[in-house]
């Protein structure tokens, strides 16, 4: 009786706990990586560094799962219309509004505590993250291209808080390399859901701007993001070889990172892209290659 009483109650647990991690969509949470990619970069990383450094990834987490939360409850009723997203939690009724009010004041307070170890660079930061992210929920989302500026705009504040965690100046290369890799990613995001739209008007969703006749002009715009990205990583690559043991390691992550983003693009023209790149690239093994093949040519270079 005991064994099924305990296997009656952590069943119900262990569903809950999975259900907060789809609403909090917690594998997002990966982006905020690039929070270390100027310390590391710079070989700027020693334990100080690496316990702030931890603290703005955790911040800017809270502040994520906050937004997704607040973005989820407003798109509640166009949600229910979509094949992926009628399954999230505040949609199907698993997660009430006003546990979701609660929870995502709790990351706020969280994310605060936080923060409040920082530097001010980096509360700075995370405050103009904060007033984006809740922009781009109420207005900036339906507005032609200003919402893809606006993921891109976030992504560089990440990169921005990460520097000030580290103490260092943000590398103007690796900020524009970094801005054009997060607009291809972020048109790409667009490109799969657009092709992915079914109703009948051919909109991506109601209350978003995009109709399927502006695939050409998405596409040409990401092939030109990824060009300059590309090209600009080689100003990134050029300040790295200045402190590298073996310098010509770090230009062959300049292929990898250009066939990785226009490999992307061919999938987005094939319908084969998920408009969930955090999870495309988690279970693609083509991403964690090129993934892993850049971190161990970096390690190779020294």
């Amino acid at each position: 009786m005991t064994l099924l009483s305990n296997s009656s109650t952590v069943a119900p647990a262990l569903d809950s706990a999975r259900m907060l991690v789809r609403a909090l969509r917690l594998h997002n949470w990966l982006k905020n990586i690039l929070v270390f990619v100027p310390a590391i970069l710079a070989k700027a990383v020693d334990a100080a560094t690496f316990r702030t450094l931890v603290l703005a990834w955790l911040a800017f987490g809270c502040a994520a799962s906050a937004q997704y939360l607040l973005n989820d409850f407003l798109d509640k009723e166009h949600d229910q219309h979509h094949a992926e997203k009628e399954k999230r939690p505040q949609v199907t009724g698993e997660l009430p509004a006003r546990a979701a009010v609660g929870i995502a004041l709790a990351l706020l307070v969280g994310g605060t505590v936080c923060a409040a170890w920082l530097p001010a660079g980096s509360q700075l930061a995370l405050a103009s993250y904060l007033f984006l992210c809740l922009a781009y929920s109420l207005l900036l989302k339906r507005v032609l291209m200003i919402d893809v500026l606006t993921l891109v705009a976030v992504n560089d504040l990440r990169l921005a808080a990460g520097a000030c965690a580290a103490s260092i100046a943000l590398s103007p290369p690796l900020l524009l390399a970094g801005s054009f890799a997060f607009l291809a990613m972020a048109l790409l995001k667009r490109d799969a859901q657009l092709t992915g739209a079914t109703d009948d008007s051919q909109r991506l969703m109601v209350g978003r701007p995009y109709r399927r006749h502006h695939l050409p002009i998405l596409r040409t715009l990401t092939g030109v993001a990824i060009a300059a990205s590309v090209l600009l990583a080689t100003l990134v690559i050029h300040e790295l070889t200045e402190q590298a043991a073996r310098p010509q390691a770090l230009w062959f992550i300049l292929p990898l990172l250009g066939a990785w983003l226009c490999r992307c693009l061919f999938l987005a023209v094939r319908r084969a892209l998920s408009e969930d790149l955090v999870i495309f690239v988690c279970t693609d093994r083509y991403s964690l290659i090129t993934l892993g093949g850049s971190v161990l040519l970096l390690i190779v270079a020294g």
